[in-house]
C-alpha cells in the first residue's frame, strides 16, 4: 500500500509541477549514486484522505462505466432478452 501511495504522489506530483501549480524547487532529483534510508512523516488523516479520493474517484469511473453500458443496449432489445429468457 505504501508503495502505491508513493507512485501516486509522485505522479501527481509530477502533473502539478508539468502545469506549474507546484512551488518551484519543490522537486529535486535524486543526484546520490546510493539508496538511502527515508523516514515519512504524514499528516493526520492523510491516508484517509488520500483513500478517499481513491475511492470517489472509482465509484466515478463505475458509474461511467454502468452508462456506457445501459447506452449501448436499447431498453427494448433488453425487454425482448429478458422476456425470451423468462418465457
Amino acid at each position: 500500500m505504501v508503495a502505491d501511495m508513493l507512485a501516486h504522489t509522485k505522479a501527481m506530483a509530477n502533473a502539478r509541477s508539468a502545469d506549474g501549480s507546484l512551488p518551484a524547487g519543490a522537486l529535486q532529483p535524486f543526484t546520490g549514486s546510493r539508496g538511502g534510508l527515508h523516514f515519512l512523516e504524514f499528516a493526520p488523516d492523510s491516508l484517509r484522505e488520500l483513500k478517499e479520493g481513491f475511492e470517489r474517484l472509482h465509484q466515478l469511473e463505475a458509474d461511467a462505466w454502468k452508462e456506457r453500458k445501459r447506452q449501448r443496449v436499447p431498453l427494448a432489445a433488453a425487454t425482448e432478452k429478458e422476456d425470451k429468457i423468462a418465457g
